[in-house]
């Protein structure tokens, strides 16, 4: 099992968007698009904590293993049926390595255990899909305030390497998730948009806690392009 303590984003992006019909002239240009291209780079602290079954220490990727910030991308794909329908996607690939890192302390991975001092050659590699459906309740031209279902597929593998000892395991988790999302103009041309979506579940054979939240502002360059900068 990989456990995900936590995770802290901060991003630039370049949005393209779709222009709709010239009809849609009286209302604010992104939100009379018919589909959103965005290419986003995220920069977080890899504050992550994992561990392999009930052998393994719970092992912090920082702490332990020394893995430093990376940046790395995101592609987002949001299609419009209808002005308050939007179809979602987006994937995110993830990796953080380090190599031959001495441990401060001793570790145990998948029933291996790596001592203190031993350096230690370790990857996590996050492939994060989403695939969700929007439904703004309410849409104005100044704004909107909707309804978010997500299914958040996480395909993780970690793996530790040091001398005579080599161990990997892989997860693969869907997580459905549902929440809400608002966004409010401040001038015709910058908005602000906040997002969250969660997960709760607490039974004596299945425990899972899932939090996803998403602020950032807009600047609407031209009818076909935008900029964003926010936090994860």
């Amino acid at each position: 099992m990989i456990s995900i303590r936590g995770f802290l984003f901060a991003l630039a992006t370049l949005a393209l968007l779709s222009p709709a019909a010239a009809h849609a002239q009286s209302v604010v240009p992104p939100e009379a698009t018919h589909a959103e291209f965005a290419y986003l780079w995220w920069k977080p602290a890899p504050d992550i904590t994992i561990s392999s079954g009930s052998l393994s220490s719970d092992i912090d990727l920082v702490n332990d293993l020394g893995i430093s910030d990376t940046r790395f991308r995101e592609l987002r794909i949001t299609l419009k049926p209808g002005r308050k329908h939007k179809v979602r996607f987006s994937y995110t690939p993830i990796k953080y390595s380090a190599e031959r890192v001495p441990l401060r302390r001793s570790i145990t991975f998948d029933g291996e255990v790596y001592a203190v001092n031993v350096p230690v050659t370790s990857e996590l590699k996050w492939d994060f899909y989403r695939f969700g459906y929007e439904w703004d309740a309410v849409a104005m031209r100044r704004g909107f305030i909707g309804l978010v279902t997500e299914v958040k597929y996480n395909k993780l593998a970690a793996s530790l390497q040091s001398t005579g000892v080599a161990e990997q395991t892989q997860v693969t988790a869907p997580v459905p998730t549902i929440g809400g999302i608002a966004r409010g103009y401040l001038t015709e041309y910058i908005s602000v948009t906040g997002e969250f979506t969660a997960l709760k579940l607490d039974r004596t054979d299945f425990r899972a806690k899932f939090y996803d939240l998403d602020l950032y502002a807009q600047v609407n360059l031209t009818r076909n392009a935008a900029a964003q900068i926010g936090y994860r």
